[in-house]
């Protein structure tokens, strides 16, 4: 009888240890793995600033033409979180792009800042990439310079319009952001031709699309 008990008792000790040193993923799994994950997880910055550098490719044809299609881009954006995946976003670009007018046979150059503040969703597929889409208001500053064969003549602008944008981020290290993105601005303003007294709109909105490079907080 007391043979059979100590055997009792030492099975009963071996299934213990045994079961407590399962690893995870058996019935013996650790019950404290699970909250380190799920605070892992739930881990995500609430600010992030980049530096974009774009191709613009200009949506009026009339820009395509003065500025061979488009130009290089550089916009500085900061984002950041208002609510779970909601967040404010602002973005100030400038673009510089000299062209040629062959119809007149003159010289002529452009110059865009465009400055965004909008709002901005963003979807996290894991803790090292995700989505989002964009949408604001904008402000354009427009200088353009002409040069004609007997003056130079030069027009400066603003002009109220809208932005839209989508994009990819990464996160291939702590704290630092490869953002692929692509994004469209609507932006008109009518001009006044004096000499001929007439009236006509240019659009400077356009495409930007390229990669660029942030660092999160």
């Amino acid at each position: 009888m007391k043979k059979n008990f100590f055997l009792l008792l030492i099975l009963t000790s071996c299934l213990t240890l045994f079961a407590y040193d399962r690893p995870s993923g058996s019935y013996g799994k650790p019950i404290r793995q699970e909250p380190e994950k799920e605070e892992e997880q739930k881990k995500e910055n609430d600010y992030l600033f980049e530096v974009k550098p774009s191709y613009f490719y200009f949506h009026d044809n009339t820009a395509r033409d003065l500025y061979n299609k488009g130009g290089f881009m550089i916009s500085l954006e900061f984002h950041g979180r208002i609510y779970e995946n909601l967040f404010w976003f602002s973005e100030l670009g400038f673009l510089y792009k000299d062209g040629h007018d062959y119809n007149l046979d003159t010289d002529t150059d452009i110059f865009l800042m465009p400055l965004s503040f909008g709002l901005k969703g963003i979807y996290s597929i894991n803790n090292f990439i995700q989505l989002y889409a964009k949408i604001a208001p904008n402000w354009v500053w427009v200088t353009t310079w002409d040069d004609y064969p007997f003056f130079d003549s030069s027009k400066s602008r603003s002009t109220f319009g809208a932005s839209f944008g989508i994009g990819a981020i990464f996160f291939p290290v702590e704290n630092c952001a490869i953002d692929l993105f692509v994004g469209f601005l609507y932006d008109k303003k009518t001009f006044k031709d004096k000499a001929q007294n007439i009236k006509y709109k240019r659009y400077f909105g356009g495409m930007p699309f390229g990669i660029g490079l942030g660092y999160s907080f």
